[in-house]
């Protein structure tokens, strides 16, 4: 399916009965399983609407099946169009549950018709209206134009909100904490109480709904979170030391955080930072600090024409439908504040920051980006922080990085 364009409406409604079928399936032995993993606790909600939209909080790569648990009934999800580029794999996702896909660094305009399209078709769908799953724990910014979607959308909108999530399996972690995670509906909105609303009333409320901070809720409830490694990975959120300022160097392992000049913390069990003159104890208030950072060291090389930020060992690709061709490996990746350069192995590549106009990460450490008309993708051989170089495209480029 091309991602750029506005399929017919047959291409959701001929396997809809076999989507629907798998959902209810897949909820029998899911369901179980998913309070045991996730310790998860919700109360089922059943939908006044037959046809809705379901808005919610993106803290847990389990979040779909969270979603599905709390709320009666089928609901089309909307996923990175990168599943959709593992063959056999993707092949099996569209028969299965057809979902609708997002092209990360690039418009959206396509997939909003296509969740309009589903919902005049009777179709419920499944948004996290953030775009991202949340790197510091707080509920990240959700973008006007959702108001819009909603506002031009049939049926009702639902928020549903996740608590407990980010502690348990925070983006940037890869083991699984052991504490619980809550799931509720926080409202539902009819048709009827949305045709009143202008579209930025509706976004207001939706931001209100979702909005959670992990650390407010660890410092209210006092949930233990305890696990292996829970620091590790954390380089690829955090990556300005607060004690010598560096921007690489960072580094994980086990429950402890350090840096080379001597910084050292430990992620307790209920995920603050525990250490001897330690500013921060918690990855939020350490994300906007280094943020201020960021846009100082932006200033300075805008100045002296240096590299604002480098990684070693980048691995490019061209992404061309549902394909990709790789270009280079163990490249050499600098930001400036008029490109982006991949160099090493007698190749070189430069993307001018006026056509580099938008950039994502999925997952821990995907990078994608839009080349005037060209998307490219990349990846690392070593643990990197992509998220690194979506702030400061947006810093340099002068956009708000939220």
């Amino acid at each position: 399916m091309d991602t750029h364009s506005l399929p017919d409406d047959s291409y959701w409604t001929k396997g809809l009965k076999r989507n629907r079928a798998v959902v209810a399936l897949l909820r029998l032995p899911l369901t179980p399983w998913v309070k045991w993993r996730y310790r998860y606790r919700c109360k089922k909600y059943t939908p006044k609407d037959k046809t809705f939209l379901l808005l919610t909080n993106h803290t847990s790569t389990a979040d779909h099946f969270m979603n599905a648990m709390g709320v009666k009934g089928y609901m089309r999800f909307v996923a990175s169009d990168h599943l959709m580029r593992k063959g056999f794999l993707s092949s099996v996702l569209r028969f299965l549950v057809n979902p609708i896909p997002r092209r990360k660094a690039v418009s959206g305009e396509a997939t909003t018709q296509m969740i309009l399209q589903n919902l005049r078709l009777g179709v419920p769908v499944i948004l996290y209206p953030e775009g991202n799953r949340c790197f510091n724990g707080r509920t990240g910014f959700i973008p006007p134009r959702t108001g819009e979607l909603v506002k031009n959308a049939a049926g009702s909108m639902i928020t549903y909100r996740i608590d407990g999530a980010y502690l348990q399996t925070p983006r940037w972690g890869h083991t699984l904490r052991r504490g619980p995670v809550f799931g509720q509906v926080v409202r539902e909105y009819s048709r009827e109480e949305l045709n009143k609303m202008s579209a930025e009333e509706i976004c207001a409320h939706i931001r209100e709904d979702l909005y959670t901070d992990a650390y407010a809720f660890s410092r209210e409830h006092q949930y233990r979170y305890p696990g292996k490694a829970k620091a590790e990975y954390l380089e690829t959120t955090l990556f300005v030391c607060p004690a010598c300022g560096r921007t690489e160097g960072l580094k994980s392992e086990g429950d402890r955080f350090f840096c080379p000049c001597g910084m050292s913390a430990e992620v307790n069990d209920y995920g603050f930072f525990e250490g001897e003159n330690l500013r921060f104890d918690n990855v939020y208030d350490w994300d906007m600090w280094q943020r201020g950072v960021l846009e100082e060291r932006v200033q300075d090389c805008r100045e002296s024409g240096e590299a604002v930020t480098r990684d070693a060992g980048a691995v490019l690709y061209r992404v061309s439908g549902d394909s990709r061709e790789m270009l280079g490996s163990g490249l050499d990746l600098r930001l400036y504040t008029d490109r982006l350069e991949f160099t090493g192995g007698g190749k070189a590549f430069s993307f001018p920051m006026d056509g580099l106009s938008r950039m994502a990460v999925a997952h821990t450490a995907f990078l994608f980006f839009t080349f005037r008309d060209e998307y490219y993708e990349v990846r690392n051989e070593h643990v990197w922080p992509a998220n690194k170089y979506f702030a400061l495209h947006r810093m340099v480029k002068g956009m708000p990085y939220v």
